[in-house]
């Protein structure tokens, strides 16, 4: 991380996680991460270690069922009911797809939807106290970020609807605003 960053209670000066490689055999492969972040994912990294070595054994050499890029239950229905971590789960999905977009010589996004979007606006993320976050938001809009996030659910409620509300009065209306919650 280029600073610490404080999450449910944790700060943190790094970030580890693990890769996950789907590979068919046939050459082609896909890649996910499972990075569990202390102190908002109940999992640590050993406990997504061990859920992945484990869904390993039992998926090595199955076949992925039809209907996976249309995210529309079959993973559910593959891979569900194991009480799969959700940070396990995201890499074993992200490294799926992945791998069926290899498979089909286009891009994740093309796999998914027929027409993505060209682009998506990268956020910067804003942390701190609400002075701190303000000020961040005057800096990263100077900087050319159309899209600034903060994390919610730390404070009360009337206080997290002021900071919105500051924050907007401090970038305008072209910023756009993504409020994360998590599991607040």
């Amino acid at each position: 991380l280029t600073r610490a960053l404080r999450v449910g209670g944790a700060t943190l000066e790094r970030r580890t996680g693990l890769l996950v490689v789907a590979e068919d055999g046939d050459g082609h492969a896909g890649i996910g991460e499972a990075a569990p972040l202390p102190g908002l994912h109940r999992e640590s990294l050993d406990d997504a270690a061990g859920q992945l070595a484990a869904l390993a054994a039992t998926l090595e050499g199955a076949a992925i069922p039809e209907g996976c890029p249309a995210l529309d239950g079959a993973f559910e229905a593959w891979i569900g009911g194991r009480g799969l971590a959700p940070s396990v789960r995201t890499g074993v999905e992200g490294a799926v797809l992945s791998l069926l977009a290899d498979r089909a010589g286009i891009s994740v996004p093309r796999l998914i939807a027929p027409a993505p979007a060209k682009s998506v606006r990268l956020n910067a993320l804003l942390d701190g106290d609400p002075v701190a976050v303000l000020e961040g938001a005057t800096r990263r809009a100077a900087e050319g970020y159309t899209t600034l996030k903060i994390k919610v659910g730390r404070r009360r409620l009337a206080d997290e609807a002021r900071l919105a509300l500051d924050l907007r009065s401090a970038v305008g209306p072209s910023i756009a605003l993504r409020l994360d919650a998590n599991r607040a």
